[in-house]
């Protein structure tokens, strides 16, 4: 059941660059935003037709994320000149960065982080809301709750659907 609610979404990334499960919090856009979304994505300028798509994933993408998976994000801790902090082992030492301004590891900046540093997670996660926020799938038995055949949505999908099919992974 779709529900009208202010309460914020989660998506779930496997990050291909660094190897993580990521998860970020996010307000389901409204219909302004999904217009200006759309409508952003192509400007005309003497004559020439210029696409903005990146830019607007990128900035509806940041407007809309509420939040950071706890443990998910984090920043070398840094001494008093700015320099990265070593473990004994000579490994910089990774402080976590929090959205939940109750956590002891909440960072203020956090968005900024994301915008400098994960462009790719908020364009991705634009992505999925602003282009492909629904599946079609094919109608219901009477007797059916839920459809069994939808494509790409099993519990075996649900882990990752990032990984392409086999069958696309050899191109055919």
């Amino acid at each position: 059941m779709f529900t009208f609610t202010d309460e914020p979404n989660r998506m779930d990334f496997i990050d291909r660059t660094s190897g993580d499960r990521l998860i970020l919090f996010y307000r389901t856009p409204s219909t302004e935003d999904r217009f200006g979304y759309e409508n952003g994505k192509v400007k005309r300028k003497k004559g020439k037709v210029i696409n903005l798509t990146g830019q607007m994933r990128r900035q509806y993408g940041l407007a809309i994320i509420t939040g950071l998976g706890e443990g998910c994000f984090g920043k070398p801790r840094l001494d008093m000149n700015g320099k990265p902090c070593l473990d004994k082992n000579g490994k910089i030492v990774i402080d976590p960065v929090s959205s939940d301004p109750d956590s002891e590891h909440f960072d203020p900046d956090w968005k900024q982080y994301l915008k400098k540093y994960a462009a790719h997670l908020i364009e991705a996660l634009a992505v999925r809301v602003f282009e492909e926020p629904v599946l079609a799938v094919p109608p219901m038995d009477d007797d059916e709750t839920e459809p069994d055949d939808i494509e790409g949505h099993d519990d075996e999908d649900a882990e990752d659907d990032t990984k392409p099919d086999a069958e696309d992974a050899t191109g055919n």
